[in-house]
């Protein structure tokens, strides 16, 4: 009896000194905190552009309003051509060097088609607006120049416009036309794709503000007037974007106000 009483004893004293031990033990660290949230950047225009650049508006078919959209086959041949002198004036990076040699050869080699197409596009705008076509056309032609320089799309531009004037080599007279119509198309879907991008880069800039505006400011993008206008289904003037290229604004025909860009309107 005596005797577990004993070892009843010892394992009380050895439970109290389990528990003197535990007591004095370190407490276990803490949780980690939780992982930081990576906020991603505010989105940035593409190209660098003005957040309250204006993209031409789509039609209620869905086709953006362009200074070459609604066109006649000869004014999209002279377009191309408008194309052609803004690329040989502003895309002076190495990498597009041969634009401007394709450019003097092109318009050298396909004189009497360009005089051709430029006496069909006056005939239009006379047909079109009467006494006043000159000025009228004058205005339009301002358009399509700045229009095909707009900064944010330069880089863009004159990289299309470095295949096709590599391509102008092999062009003969007979296929001027349908070439010129065709390099116009794809131009004006290298602007397209800028568009797009600048629209997408709205809805990312929307989506970023109501997630993130209340905690660190929402973006300030104001929607402003746009200098350029798309024109009318009917045809109307419109008014001229004083757009800069990198060494000032665009003359109203850059092929006669440079040296060696000779050239009909």
């Amino acid at each position: 009896m005596t005797r577990i009483i004993k070892m009843r004893i010892r394992a009380i004293m050895a439970g109290f000194a389990l528990a003197l031990v535990a007591a004095c033990a370190a407490p276990p660290p803490p949780p980690p905190p939780p992982a930081p949230v990576a906020i991603p950047s505010r989105p940035l225009p593409p190209g660098g552009a003005s957040p309250s650049f204006v993209v031409p508006p789509r039609d209620m078919y869905g086709i953006r309003q362009t200074v070459n959209t609604n066109l006649s086959g000869v004014q999209k041949s002279w377009n191309m051509r408008s194309a052609f002198t803004v690329a040989a004036l502003n895309c002076l990076n190495p990498q597009h060097a041969g634009i401007l040699p394709a450019y003097k050869s092109f318009i050298e080699t396909h004189k009497a088609g360009l005089a051709r197409i430029n006496r069909s596009v006056e005939q239009e705008w006379k047909e079109k607006v009467g006494s006043s076509y000159q000025r009228a056309r004058d205005t339009y032609t301002t358009q399509v120049y700045n229009y095909f320089a707009m900064p944010p799309i330069l880089p863009r531009f004159c990289d299309v416009m470095n295949e096709i004037a590599f391509q102008t080599q092999t062009v003969t007279p007979v296929d001027l036309d349908v070439f010129a119509q065709n390099s116009l198309a794809r131009i004006e879907a290298v602007f397209e794709g800028y568009f797009t991008d600048f629209e997408q880069y709205r809805i990312d800039l929307a989506a970023w503000d109501a997630q993130y505006g209340a905690r660190y400011g929402q973006s300030q993008v104001q929607q402003v007037s746009a200098n350029y206008y798309a024109p009318d289904t009917a045809g109307a003037m419109v008014q001229p974007m004083q757009a800069q290229d990198s060494y000032g604004p665009l003359a109203n025909d850059g092929a006669a106000a440079q040296p060696g860009f000779g050239g009909t309107r």
